[in-house]
């Protein structure tokens, strides 16, 4: 997959195209669905596939870098993810100011049309775009048959009779049921980060602890125990991760903190995925680290139970891009 970075050079990869367009944080199932439409129709009209998204989310620029929503996955992994889906060029538009004041007509014309060749546009239901949000999917028909590209809007993906949104993962994931959220993701929920040293306190016999530093705008799973599978630099294995402030050992912020089980070696400073599986309970205050290492260790052997059940190459965001990428 190319990454384009900038919308001056579209050009160096030439249309048509067809174009998904929208924020696709979380790239859930709503968004697959969408892509791979897009993906299938692309290939019987001769266009190139194509993903417009924008960084950093609209509400850090229109309001303060504090004022977007915690991000479900990094522009990073939300790449890998669209890459996985067989996407050939992505754009990705930098948010700013003077983007912010173009109209809706504006943005159809000069962006949608002028630079991209788009035609064929994608989104959701619940898509808004132009100054001030005022545009809709309806507007985007109606822009669409003035200036010269077909649009698919479509209808939510529902899950237990809830439509699939950011918004609702994001919900789901802030009371810590990754649960519902893997049924919304298609995947699990996960994060990813440097390892870093802890103090050791945490640790117990034969469990490798990492202690993960996650970016500060990514959103963490509610305070509690998870059961999950952790990916590093040597492969993949089940884990326990405690989400919290560590009431037996506090920590004066929220930790993210893994025991790997079944591992052994020195991965500090490296990158390490975690994809949550299942909540198995909330933080608890321990008498005494012996009580906390047992039960710790029962909270493993739920782990290894859970994790068994897992499908050889659980799908993670992350994957390494392929293509180039100009400038």
């Amino acid at each position: 997959m190319i990454v384009i970075r900038s919308i001056n050079d579209v050009s160096r990869i030439p249309g048509p195209r067809a174009v998904a367009l929208g924020f696709f944080d979380g790239v859930h199932l709503g968004h697959q669905r969408i892509i791979d439409d897009l993906i299938i129709e692309s290939s019987g009209a001769g266009f190139v596939p194509t993903c417009l998204t924008f960084d950093p989310h609209p509400l850090c620029v229109l309001k303060s870098p504090a004022a977007g929503p915690k991000m479900l996955t990094s522009l990073d992994e939300k790449l890998g993810l669209f890459e996985s889906l067989g996407v050939q060029v992505a754009v990705v538009i930098e948010f700013d100011r003077g983007l912010s004041m173009l109209t809706p007509h504006d943005f159809s014309r000069s962006v949608l049309k002028g630079a991209l060749d788009a035609r064929l546009v994608a989104c959701g239901f619940n898509f808004s775009f132009g100054k001030g949000g005022a545009g809709g999917p309806g507007d985007l028909v109606r822009f669409g048959t003035e200036i010269g590209f077909k649009v698919r809007v479509h209808a939510p993906v529902l899950v237990d009779g809830v439509a699939v949104s950011s918004t609702a993962v994001r919900d789901a994931v802030s009371r810590g049921d990754v649960l519902q959220a893997r049924e919304m993701l298609g995947r699990p929920y996960s994060l990813e980060g440097e390892i870093v040293r802890g103090d050791g306190r945490g640790a117990s016999p034969g469990m490798h602890t990492a202690n993960l530093h996650v970016a500060a705008d990514r959103l963490l799973p509610a305070n509690g125990v998870y059961a999950t599978m952790s990916r590093t630099a040597l492969g993949k294995f089940p884990s326990v991760t405690n989400v919290g402030f560590r009431p037996t050992f506090p920590v004066s912020s929220i930790s993210v903190e893994t025991h790997i089980l079944g591992f052994s070696g020195d991965i500090y400073g490296t990158r390490m995925g975690v994809a949550f599986l299942r909540r198995l309970r909330g933080e608890r205050l321990f008498r005494n680290g012996i009580e906390m290492a047992e039960q710790i260790r029962r909270d493993a052997a739920l782990a290894l139970e859970i994790s068994a059940g897992e499908a050889e190459e659980a799908p993670m965001p992350g994957a390494r891009l392929t293509g180039g990428e100009p400038g």
